[in-house]
């Protein structure tokens, strides 16, 4: 833009003072030229108007004169000339500056979309937009004022100050969460890629739960579950999803639950246990855990006869933490020892030895 400005000054009619006061500014190439050929043009136009002066009080000959008019017209063509090839040299490259301002306005609207997608709202999109340096835009100035500033871009360094905030970046997070792990140290280089932060979002917590390969086909999603925490308390829930592969090395598969996480009670990394509520296709008997006692190897219980507890052989089946399927053996309605069944184990052991011990006297 500083052509412009000579080009300004020079059809202004500037002199040599005038124009000597645009020296140091950077020009291109074409500035040696203008120059030169601005020179041999006021050079001939002097010259020819002094052979005129001579030539009218008759001191010098036509032939003079005609020769300063013909080097004046030789060095106004080659002034114009270089005026004509400086201002299309600066069309053209106000023309690319336009361009390229454009291209970047363009990536401006592209990157401010892209934060927007990454969760920036209008207070980050403000904050970084006041990082660009501010500029009057790619008019060229012609006020011949050498220290006019109008077109001159500011660097980076002076537009942000030579404050610690020239290495500023908000980063916002896409959802709100607690902050959990710190992967980025002062002074490290990172990209796009470049995880410096976890964030999470402990509102709910999930539950997984090792089922095993035996017991899996059993399990669905939407089937009640009690969670059991270690500080006892059973908050309920329903499975959410079941996996459909089996681990490798634990030959569990995975089934998931949520609970809501209101006053973050729960903590991501607990052991639990858990009871899955598997519905039943028909009517079963079920009896209390403790009821059933392993005697003789066999699953047994103690059933409430005429006067006195008997024990009979079941066959069981599934089993929770409280409740014992029992398929044969138990017929609905008839009641079992659901408390001290172990202790009436000890006493039924207890009186078959002194039975085995007495026949066995008698034998011999």
């Amino acid at each position: 833009m500083n052509v412009a400005r000579l080009i300004a000054a020079i059809e202004k009619g500037a002199g040599e003072e005038d124009i000597k006061k645009l020296d140091g500014m950077e020009m291109g190439v074409y500035r040696g030229r203008l120059l030169t050929a601005y020179a041999a043009y006021r050079s001939a136009k002097t010259t020819h108007e002094w052979e005129s002066r001579l030539c009218t009080k008759q001191i010098s000959s036509g032939q003079d004169l005609l020769t300063a008019e013909t080097k004046l017209a030789q060095a106004r063509a080659n002034f114009q000339a270089a005026m004509d090839t400086a201002r299309y040299e600066t069309l053209i490259a106000y023309t690319e500056a336009a361009q390229e301002r454009q291209v970047a306005e363009f990536n401006a609207v592209a990157a401010e979309q892209q934060l927007r997608l990454n969760g920036a709202d209008d207070e980050v999109v403000e904050v970084l937009r006041s990082l660009v340096p501010k500029t009057s835009g790619l008019e060229p100035c012609v006020c011949n004022d050498p220290n006019c500033k109008q077109d001159e871009l500011p660097s980076v360094q002076e537009a942000l100050g030579k404050d610690e905030r020239f290495a500023w970046y908000a980063l916002r997070s896409p959802f709100a969460g607690t902050l959990i792990e710190k992967h980025i140290a002062l002074g490290e280089s990172i990209d796009t890629t470049s995880e410096v932060f976890t964030i999470a979002d402990l509102s709910s917590v999930w539950v997984d739960l090792a089922i095993s390969q035996q017991s899996i086909p059993e399990v669905r999603e939407d089937y009640s579950t009690t969670i059991l925490l270690p500080d006892g308390s059973q908050p309920e829930t329903i499975i959410q999803f079941v996996s459909p592969i089996i681990a490798p090395e634990t030959r569990t598969a995975l089934a998931r639950a949520t609970l809501e996480n209101t006053g973050g009670r729960y903590r991501p990394g607990t052991f639990v246990e858990a009871v899955i509520q598997i519905p039943s296709g028909e009517e079963v008997v079920v009896v209390p855990k403790a009821s059933v006692q392993l005697v003789n190897d066999q699953p047994s219980v103690f059933v409430w006869g005429s006067s006195a507890f008997e024990l009979r052989k079941v066959k069981t089946g599934r089993s929770d933490s409280s409740k014992t399927e029992i398929l044969r053996g138990l017929k609905a309605g008839e009641k079992v020892a659901a408390v001290n069944a172990f202790h009436l184990k000890a006493e039924y052991i207890k009186s078959a030895a002194g039975d085995l011990g007495a026949h066995h006297g008698h034998s011999h």
